[in-house]
């Protein structure tokens, strides 16, 4: 499993070293992601590796929310939600969705989910339908579309919460 760090870095220009660095000066768009596997290198879907983030930079694995309940358009209706912390401990205590709003969902995403993911962030970040640009008939496209309408902005979130569940 891999963290996915995605910058609020997006728009048209030219990948080169200075980009790279640009980005790296930018906050997170989006809460890290855990990530089944690399993405392709290579051929369709392949994606482009710039550089290479310092680790000291991500040394902080977020928590994560999680609930047995199917998701939903309104979250805040589940009534109970667990916590993962450290990618491994499940809390046995429930929480109140008030503590866990902020978090991202535990879900082991593909690349392709990660590519949508985003970019229904960005839609919702710029105030534009995301309903307009997704068929919400597939199972997975709509998993992500519950999940990015009921995150807040990352920039939103106060930095002393930012990845850690409200005890």
């Amino acid at each position: 499993m891999h963290l996915v760090h995605v910058y609020d870095y997006y728009g048209r220009f030219e990948l080169n070293k200075d980009t790279f660095e640009r980005v790296l000066e930018k906050d997170y768009l989006i809460n890290p992601l855990p990530m089944k596997s690399l993405p392709l290198n290579r051929g369709y879907g392949a994606w482009r590796l710039l550089g290479k983030v310092p680790l000291e930079k991500n040394l902080q694995i977020p928590d994560f929310k999680f609930t047995k309940e199917p998701l939903t358009e309104c979250e805040q209706a589940i009534k109970r939600w667990h916590a993962l912390h450290d990618l491994t401990n499940k809390s046995k205590k429930a929480f109140l969705y008030d503590a866990e709003k902020h978090l991202e969902h535990f879900h082991l995403y593909t690349p392709q989910e990660i590519e949508v993911r985003t970019s229904m962030e960005i839609l919702k970040k710029e105030n534009t339908k995301i309903k307009l640009f997704f068929d919400l008939s597939h199972p997975t496209v709509l998993d992500n579309y519950h999940r990015t309408i009921n995150m807040p902005v990352y920039a939103d979130i106060p930095d002393d919460i930012k990845g850690k569940v409200q005890m």
